[in-house]
């Protein structure tokens, strides 16, 4: 990847997180520079000025307002069909992005081209591994799910 030509937008779903998505989108910005292609904010029918915030204070990132909330499913399908770039992060607005991170997955994304799905690694605010996904299998555990 050069600066040039960066690989990665980034999808950000919102429904009324006002201050969680101006957090998230200051660190988007953060690792901008070089890194992302684009930032889509897709806003489920927000009633506390999301889209008016982003647009004055991110006008470098497309705004798709919803008149109404379809979920965040289609929220994400709707984001994501927007973008260009051959990777997209998709981010939830209360998710804030470590310094090198984008870099670090698009490395790892053109490493790996079969990949189709990467889960980053999730810490929590004081840097503590964040359980993102379900213990390895084992009998007892599919006997509980």
């Amino acid at each position: 990847m050069t600066p040039d030509h960066p690989k990665l937008a980034v999808v950000v779903v919102n429904h009324n997180t006002r201050d969680l998505l101006r957090s998230c989108l200051e660190t988007v910005r953060a690792e901008a520079a070089e890194d992302i292609a684009e930032v889509v904010v897709v806003d489920n029918a927000s009633t506390d000025g999301s889209p008016e915030m982003v647009r004055t204070g991110f006008p470098e990132v497309r705004v798709l307002a919803n008149r109404h909330n379809p979920g965040y499913g289609a929220g994400a399908n709707q984001g994501i069909a927007a973008c260009r770039a051959p990777y997209i992060l998709l981010l939830n607005s209360d998710t804030r992005l470590g310094g090198g991170s984008v870099a670090a997955l698009t490395d790892w994304l053109d490493r790996h081209p079969r990949a189709a799905v990467v889960g980053p690694r999730l810490v929590n605010p004081d840097g503590t591994l964040q359980s993102s996904c379900f213990p390895e299998l084992t009998p007892f555990n599919v006997l509980a799910l």
